[in-house]
């Protein structure tokens, strides 16, 4: 600093003048001794040359050290030092005399009075006073809390990593301006991204277009101090909507600032694709109670009709084609009866140990009939028995649907296969409409080389009265008839259709040992 700009200071404290003042006497000034009473600090002055050191502070105390006769050397402060730091500061001080108005900084362990250890915090500047004595002035600060502080820290935030990288939900921490700044790896088997391509980005950039209002939304409350949830969609890697359930609350500090925000995000992709599953087969059962009682209240009133119009025929003066008509008009109610009642799974099955074998084989010609020459027919089935409880009829009645559904769907020449294999699933399989449970199954697989169907039909194939003929081809209960019997053996019907690849059936009956 320039001799003028020092001029131009009050005179009171000057430096050139302070330097040349014993540290007892400066800190005798009042305004300097308040500075030094607060806090837990020790200012020094240490003679290079002879060794000695003078203290003002209250540090000493506050470490339990009495101040003995040998108490102004730097040997004694030296003995106080841990032994594994005392080469710290036999290097701190000739460091410092050789970097003169250098400020220079240590850290190193002090033994308090019952023999643990402090750490503490020396800064020291160099200077040379009026009689040429190098001395070092600096101020020694207790950080022990401060660093037991951080330690605690850092073991919190190892935890947290610890526990967030071992979690199978996403855990996240969010800056205060919405940005990702720790993303747990759980990501990469949710979402498909490494932890490092979502840091340092906005959740904004990951979610659904429209769910950007109820994400704003949320924000705001987190920054009012609430906490939040909210359902939204997060878009896979590989393009794909995501349904997630993310919970989420700010972070504060020791102030209670909030200093960011910590979230807990969730797939619940499948849950939700299972719970409209719930709701649409207790739809199902409701509308298959319901047809079940009335087909039961209607066969009652079929039986009185067909008993008289088998009397009217033996009747002498009886209209013979009205009453073909009329016969033939009740067998087609009876049918429709009966796919009711298979629909309500209220149908009188009679189960018998059959070889699906045999059922495919004598189902064969008529199979064949239905389908007619344009269509090609080819059924494959095992050496081995297959064998399993079953209405070797109602089964019948499973394959003609089916195989009807496909012949309708099939414009101009095709063909449909089925096979039948044994399979043994050790684990559950999700499908379009369902699970098929872990199990030893028979399988039938019937294959058409249709159209297809598209994805909003796929999904409505086994919905009552839902069907994609004319008004005078179908009445929508094929398939769902087709489920109700296979459901009363203890089976399970899985399809598989998109456009252009044709439809797969696949029909899971449990099998029995030989």
């Amino acid at each position: 600093m320039a001799d003028a700009e020092r001029q131009r200071r009050p005179a009171t404290l000057d430096e050139s003048a302070n330097h040349d003042r014993p540290l007892d006497d400066l800190f005798a000034d009042p305004r300097v001794a308040r500075l030094t009473a607060v806090g837990r600090s020790l200012w020094y002055e240490l003679d290079r040359a002879s060794g000695e050191i003078r203290w003002v502070g209250p540090l000493l105390a506050q470490l339990g050290i009495a101040r003995s006769e040998d108490a102004h050397t730097f040997a004694w402060w030296l003995d106080r030092v841990h032994p594994d730091d005392r080469h710290l500061l036999t290097e701190f001080v000739p460091a410092a005399a050789a970097s003169p108005d250098a400020g220079m900084s240590i850290a190193y362990r002090i033994r308090r009075a019952d023999d643990s250890y402090a750490f503490v915090e020396g800064h020291g500047t160099v200077f040379t006073d009026a009689g040429g004595h190098v001395r070092i002035n600096g101020v020694i600060t207790d950080v022990s809390e401060a660093r037991e502080a951080l330690a605690a820290l850092r073991t919190s935030e190892r935890q947290f990593r610890v526990f967030a990288e071992s979690a199978r939900d996403v855990i996240v921490r969010i800056s205060p301006a919405g940005i990702y700044e720790y993303v747990s790896p759980a990501v990469t088997d949710a979402f498909g991204y490494a932890p490092e391509e979502v840091c340092g980005k906005s959740p904004f950039d990951f979610l659904h277009p429209d769910d950007h209002a109820a994400l704003r939304e949320g924000f705001g409350r987190l920054r009012a101090g609430q906490d939040d949830r909210i359902t939204h969609r997060f878009i896979h890697k590989d393009g794909s909507d995501r349904w997630c359930e993310s919970t989420a609350r700010p972070l504060r500090d020791s102030a209670g600032a909030i200093v960011g925000f910590v979230a807990v995000t969730r797939d619940i992709t499948e849950r939700r694709a299972m719970a409209a599953r719930l709701a649409k087969a207790d739809r199902l059962d409701a509308i298959g109670r319901v047809a079940g009682g009335i087909a039961h209240d209607f066969a009652n009133l079929l039986q009185i009709v067909q008993l008289n119009l088998e009397l009217l025929a033996e009747a002498p003066d009886g209209d013979g084609a009205l009453l073909r008509e009329a016969q033939d008009a009740l067998a087609s109610a009876v049918a429709l009866n009966s796919q009711l009642l298979a629909l309500g799974r209220r149908q009188d099955l009679a189960p018998t140990i059959v070889d699906l074998r045999e059922v495919l084989e004598r189902a064969r010609p008529l199979l064949e009939r239905a389908l007619g020459p344009r269509i090609a027919l080819t059924i494959a089935t095992p050496t081995a028995p297959c064998l399993a409880r079953v209405d070797a009829r109602q089964l019948d009645r499973v394959l003609m649907n089916v195989v009807r559904n496909a012949r309708d769907a099939i414009t101009g020449a095709g063909a449909i296969a089925i096979a039948l294999t044994a399979q043994v699933t050790a684990a559950a399989r999700p499908h379009a409409h369902g699970v098929i449970p872990a199990g030893d199954w028979l399988v039938v697989t019937i294959r058409d080389d249709g159209p297809g169907m598209a994805p909003a039909t796929l999904a409505q194939v086994f919905e009552p009265f839902f069907t994609t003929k004319p008004l005078d081809r179908g009445t929508g209960l094929g398939l769902p008839t087709v489920l109700g019997i296979v459901e009363q053996s203890a089976g399970h019907v899985a399809i598989d259709s998109a456009p252009g690849r044709g439809t797969t059936v696949t029909i899971y009956l449990p099998r029995l040992a030989p």
